[in-house]
């Protein structure tokens, strides 16, 4: 059925039928995932990327950004780190300065992620570096989601001090977690701090 929408109406180029375009070779990559047919997951982010990845409008933009950092996502979680960070170097250069919130948070997390990344294969130094760099850009915006990927780099953080044997900032900086989103009733801030308290109790 996507299929046969998407191929109907892909030369129309009104801006609400591109969103539904867009919308439905998102839902094909969905449903592969659901599937576990990865590299048609992998294929249809790309299809979203081809023929959208121009379009500045909102509601297309935020569907090209989702689809962006899910491959890069989905790269790593194959086991393919390097085009993973490739892929989430390309998610920041696309949207970088963007006051779309959902192509903000994706640039958030795509730093995070590079940042983890990057200390999963040896660079503990540069990943904490990444961290801190995520935590003081973004740790000034209001919004949930933004402030859902600060309370991410900051429990990351961390993680990574503690694997550097700086055990003593290891736990200030899961102290810094909990006191700035303890009180949070927000589900991503909360699981953050709760794994934070967790942490600082075992």
């Amino acid at each position: 059925m996507l299929d046969s929408f998407i191929a109907l109406n892909a030369d129309k180029d009104d801006s609400e039928t591109q969103v539904a375009v867009a919308l439905a070779v998102w839902g094909k990559a969905l449903a592969f995932r659901q599937q576990g047919r990865f590299d048609q997951e992998l294929a249809s982010y790309e299809e979203v990327i081809a023929g959208f990845g121009g379009d500045s409008t909102d509601p297309v933009m935020q569907v090209v950004a989702l689809a962006m950092f899910n491959r890069a996502g989905r790269l790593y979680l194959l086991d393919r780190p390097e085009e993973a960070l490739s892929a989430f170097a390309d998610v920041i250069s696309r949207f970088d300065g963007q006051d779309n919130l959902v192509a903000l948070g994706a640039v958030a997390r795509a730093k995070g992620e590079r940042s983890v990344i990057i200390a999963e294969l040896g660079d503990l130094e540069a990943g904490l570096a990444g961290l801190d760099a995520v935590i003081a850009e973004f740790d000034g915006y209001e919004a949930r989601k933004i402030q859902g990927e600060v309370a991410r780099a900051m429990f990351n953080r961390a993680v990574i001090l503690g694997e550097m044997g700086r055990f003593a900032e290891a736990e200030s900086a899961l102290k810094d977690v909990l006191e700035k989103f303890g009180a949070s009733n927000d589900p991503t801030l909360k699981e953050y701090s709760d794994r934070a308290e967790e942490l600082l109790s075992g």
